[in-house]
């Protein structure tokens, strides 16, 4: 079977999910629509960003001609606002995937917006969410017609990402033990409260036990990464915090395995890898309570929910996984990992991808 990927080709979890398509023993070609991302074997790609900033016509017809020379079985388009562009010169078998914003976020910002969502929706043939709250939100936008939309998350490596003692190379960088730090994988973007984080971490610091916090420090504006900036200053003991720039990949594991614990509080969310990453590395997480996240963390038997932008809330949750025994931690990090190994790992959510490619061209 021939697929045509379209998404972000710089994307990680976009090029990795293409390349694992290559394991079913798919042709599988990536279409970007910004710049290519790293160049792989097992896949071919190719790149819409220069003419999409020149003009929206240009880029249609480079489209189609691509679509022309490629020939596909089937288009998957990863996000769906990207699909109603697509959608207009491509009559084929078309699946989508939901990311989260692209449901959650943008059909609320404007009724252009609602329309185009619900334009995708009815005209895909298959649908795909990462979490079942995702595939609720989607239904919202289409009351006239029940839609099939398959729960597939995008799927982790679980045999890359485990526990191990060793320490790592950022705890040998950065002199920390990962018995007390705590981090924070997400993005320097508003909508994950990296700020929220800093600020809880200013209270727990008055205490008897001050952990150290990793964060990733990746920043979508420089206004945003001043005022966080601003906030680790004035902390009593920003010496314990640490900021790491962009991450390879496949140093990832590693990272997780730098902290006990992380923290991912974003106002709205799908089934988000890092989580299941970190997760399967059997670090206990400190997540938002909000569908997605219920789906695999039950409160406080494998992690802890709180209340999105509520400093009391996280404050209480930090304090109480501080104070978890060396026996309840190892308890609740072996049931992380075995969720994550029962429900997210890449090859069973590939092969059930493969099953609805295979059900809407028969």
């Amino acid at each position: 079977m021939k697929v045509v990927v379209i998404g972000w080709g710089n994307h990680i979890h976009v090029a990795r999910w293409s390349k694992n398509l290559t394991y079913l023993k798919h042709e599988v070609t990536l279409i970007s629509v910004d710049n290519k991302g790293e160049s792989t074997p097992e896949i071919k790609q190719r790149s819409l960003g220069p003419i999409s900033r020149w003009s929206f016509r240009l880029s249609r017809l480079y489209l189609k001609l691509l679509l022309w020379i490629e020939k596909p079985d089937v288009i998957h388009v990863q996000w769906a606002s990207f699909a109603g562009y697509i959608s207009d010169i491509w009559k084929g078998p078309l699946v989508v995937t939901l990311f989260g914003s692209d449901v959650f976020v943008l059909p609320k910002q404007s009724c252009i917006k609602r329309r185009k969502l619900n334009k995708v929706l009815l005209r895909a043939d298959g649908l795909i969410a990462s979490s079942q709250s995702l595939a609720d939100e989607a239904q919202k936008y289409v009351p006239e017609r029940n839609l099939d939309i398959r729960v597939i998350p995008r799927g982790i490596d679980t045999q890359v990402f485990t526990p191990k003692l060793e320490p790592t190379i950022f705890e040998q960088r950065l002199q920390i033990n990962r018995h007390n730090t705590i981090l924070s994988p997400r993005s320097w973007v508003d909508i994950y409260n990296v700020d929220k984080i800093i600020e809880a971490f200013g209270i727990i610091e008055k205490g008897s036990k001050v952990p150290n916090l990793l964060l990733s420090c990746l920043a979508s504006s420089l206004e945003y990464k001043i005022r966080l900036n601003k906030g680790i200053d004035k902390l009593v003991h920003k010496e314990k915090v640490s900021l790491i720039g962009k991450i390879p990949y496949t140093q990832m594991p590693d990272f997780y395995r730098s902290a006990f614990a992380f923290i991912s509080i974003p106002d709205s969310d799908g089934t988000a890898n890092s989580v299941l990453e970190a997760m399967a590395c059997g670090v206990i997480p400190i997540v938002s309570d909000i569908d997605s996240m219920r789906e695999w963390i039950t409160d406080g038997w494998n992690g802890f929910l709180v209340i999105p932008r509520d400093i009391n809330s996280l404050v209480s949750a930090l304090r109480k996984v501080s104070n978890l025994s060396d026996k309840e931690r190892l308890r609740m990090a072996q049931r992380c990992r075995s969720v994550v190994v029962n429900g997210g790992d890449w090859r069973q959510c590939m092969k059930r991808t493969d099953q609805l490619y295979q059900q809407i061209l028969s």
